[in-house]
Formats: C-alpha cells, structure tokens, sequence
C-alpha cells in the first residue's frame, strides 16, 4: 500500500523556480539565460572518468558519483537504465534524518523537512503505479519500499533533494526517485543520482538558496 503525499510536496514545490516551463515530457526545462551565477548547481560529467563527476557552486567544487551506466538526454531517460538525466533542473525542497545529522546540521536557507526513523516517507518509482509514479507517499508500515527515505542499512539517504526531473506530469517509465544524496565511503556510482560525501554534502546545504536549478552536462 502507497498513498501520494500531494499537500506536502505541493506546498513545497510551489516555491517560485526561475523562468521555469513545463516540458512536453514531463520534465519541468529551465530557460536559464539570465539565471546568475551563484544560482546553479552544475554537474560536469567526464564521459572518461567513468562514474566519478565534479560538482560546483561558483568557484568550490567537489567529486560527485552519478549513475553508473553514465548520463543520458532527458527525454532518452528510462526507469532503471542507472543512468543520470542530462539537463537543467529545479531544485525545491529537501529531506533530512533529524535523529542522524542534526549535530552537524548548517545553516541552510533551503527548506528541507526533518524526517526521523519511524517516518514512512518513500518515494513511488513503480511504472505501473500511476497514481504515485514519481511522487513522495507513505508507504505501508510492514512494507521495505525500495525508495524508503528512512533507510535502515545505509546512511545515503540521510539526505534527499528531490531534482526537478520527469516531474511536471510524471511520464510513466521516463524515470523517478532522481534525487542529490549522500554518497556511499567509496563514492561508488548511483542507480542515476547525483551522490556527495557527507561533508561535501552539508557544505553543499549551506550553499543552498530556494529557487536554486541543477545544470548536469557532459564536458566537451
């Protein structure tokens, strides 16, 4: 059982994006001509490096994982292909693990929700789901949903920011659950997520502005 969370996530993302426009594909795209600097999130893919990418605010820049069969165009992206959608996307909100990082939470002037363990928060990722396909919900209490933000074997869920992708009208099977969090020790590749140490993670948080887009390219 999985019920769509529509007033949380609609509260939230209905914080004012740049020059945002909703695709034909269920991607919001962003006209980001005039969009400053210091506004954008880029993600510099290497297609040499393989998994390992760089991400930068301005002039800091740290490595980041990406999916693991590398990135793909947007309207090319398919549901479970491990790969990372290339485009520019929105950035609204967040989730964090209050009973793990608050120690070392930053001062952040994104809005992120405080999740803790007995939180059933998890994100639909089920194709033939249409109702919750691409949307935060509330998974049953004895069910192990795949996309659980509370994740008891790992911390890399610690946490989530949702990226703007296939999100609009949500196309079913063009991909789901793509989300910035924290990477695994070895910065092993994600299943199309874009991963953070830890501590490159809270720097990245206290970097973070509402109306904030991801600019994932690859590097020419």
């Amino acid at each position: 059982m999985y019920v769509y969370l529509r007033q949380l996530t609609g509260s939230l993302s209905r914080r004012p994006v740049p020059s945002a426009r909703p695709s034909t594909t269920g991607t919001t795209k962003m006209m980001v001509t005039s969009i400053a600097a210091s506004a954008i999130i880029d993600v510099k893919i290497d297609p040499a490096s393989g998994a390992v990418s760089m991400l930068s605010v301005e002039d800091w820049s740290v490595p980041c994982a990406i999916g693991w069969c590398g990135a793909v165009a947007s309207h090319l992206k398919r549901e479970g292909d491990g790969m990372t959608p290339i485009g520019t996307f929105p950035l609204r909100y967040g989730f964090y693990r209050k009973d793990r990082l608050d120690h070392i939470w930053p001062v952040s002037r994104f809005p992120f929700v405080a999740i803790q363990r007995e939180d059933r928060f998890a994100w639909g990722d089920d194709p033939a789901d249409a109702a919750s396909y691409n949307r935060l919900g509330l998974s049953a209490p004895d069910a192990q949903h795949p996309e659980a933000l509370c994740r008891a074997e790992d911390g890399v869920y610690d946490v989530v920011v949702p990226i703007g992708y296939n999100d609009a009208e949500p196309i079913l099977g063009h991909g789901s659950a793509i989300f910035l969090h924290i990477a695994h020790d070895d910065l092993r590749p994600t299943a199309g997520c874009i991963a953070l140490m830890q501590s490159d993670m809270m720097a990245l948080i206290a970097r973070l502005r509402p109306g904030m887009l991801v600019r994932i390219a690859c590097q020419r």
